[in-house]
């Protein structure tokens, strides 16, 4: 094998993983429903009823809990 035919071969791999990733997520947003936030109210697409906070708000409560080892 030549390297132009690895490079080729890599790029049609990432391709196909591409298009699988964007398949994945064009189901995710189908059956998405428009829910509001449990915490700012903003509606977002939310997968089911397990998922009540957005993006912002989840990443947000993530962060307040975090473990700082300096702190003790």
């Amino acid at each position: 094998m030549t390297a132009n035919s690895k490079t080729a071969a890599r790029k049609r791999g990432a391709l196909f993983h591409s298009e699988i990733a964007a398949r994945k997520r064009a189901e995710r947003d189908a059956c998405a429903v428009w829910r509001p936030c449990l915490c700012c109210g903003e509606p977002f697409p939310s997968e089911g009823i397990h998922n009540r906070l957005c993006r912002r708000c989840r990443n947000a409560a993530r962060s307040v809990g975090s473990f700082d080892e300096y702190a003790l």
